[in-house]
């Protein structure tokens, strides 16, 4: 993984506000926080530049694991009004043994709460559906994100994307076929097959109901 260093990337950042007028930037990174020194130092940088109105976005959502009060702290004080964060799966059995994202889900908590008490737009990621997780562990998803206390949790049916591990996983099960066929009729937001676990139709369902639940009943 290689990185532009500090003083490159505020000079592009400079550049930007200079000749364009630009105080709202986006960083397209998955692994933005992941070396924390480095966070910490960027985010105070770009408070020295005194661009008003700066606002600093992360859409792709940041990794719980990598943050800790020093970081959220930064963060905010860097312009960030809206904060996504990618926990993906209520469950711990799916956490460690499905999707091995190994996210700490009590961590999680804490994390949001960190965010939401500095009155931060705080949105959480969720994904269902992944191959072998049964409609059981999803519901835990659910009924985690009902007591996690964010602002907003989005739900979505896993995607197979091509040349991840989990289309990979669900073309050994048998539930897709490799063709462009299958990827013309693959859509965000839709389960387009069923697995031995749920219908896609249930699962669409599943997250649609999900979102009303979490969102708006609780």
């Amino acid at each position: 993984m290689r990185y532009f260093s500090i003083d490159r990337t505020v000079e592009m950042i400079q550049t930007l506000h200079d000749e364009y007028g630009i105080n709202t930037f986006v960083v397209e990174d998955d692994l933005f926080t992941v070396r924390r020194d480095r966070t910490v130092e960027l985010c105070k940088t770009l408070r020295e530049l005194n661009i008003p109105n700066f606002e600093l976005q992360v859409p792709n959502a940041l990794s719980i694991n990598t943050l800790n009060e020093e970081v959220v702290d930064e963060l905010c004080r860097t312009g960030m009004e809206v904060v996504n964060l990618a926990i993906e799966s209520g469950s711990e059995y799916v956490q460690r043994h499905i999707i091995e994202k190994n996210v700490d889900l009590e961590k999680a908590k804490e994390i949001v709460k960190l965010f939401r008490d500095r009155n931060v737009i705080t949105r959480c990621f969720f994904i269902l559906g992944s191959p072998k997780e049964t409609k059981e562990q999803m519901l835990e998803s659910v009924d985690y994100a009902r007591e996690l206390g964010a602002d907003w949790c989005t739900f979505n049916p896993v995607l197979p994307l091509v040349g991840t591990k989990g289309y990979q996983q669900f073309l050994d099960l048998g539930y897709i076929e490799d063709d462009p066929v299958f990827w013309s009729e693959s859509a965000f937001g839709r389960r387009m097959f069923d697995t031995e676990e749920i219908g896609g139709e249930e699962l669409t369902d599943l997250t649609y109901r999900a979102n009303l639940d979490v969102n708006f009943v609780n």
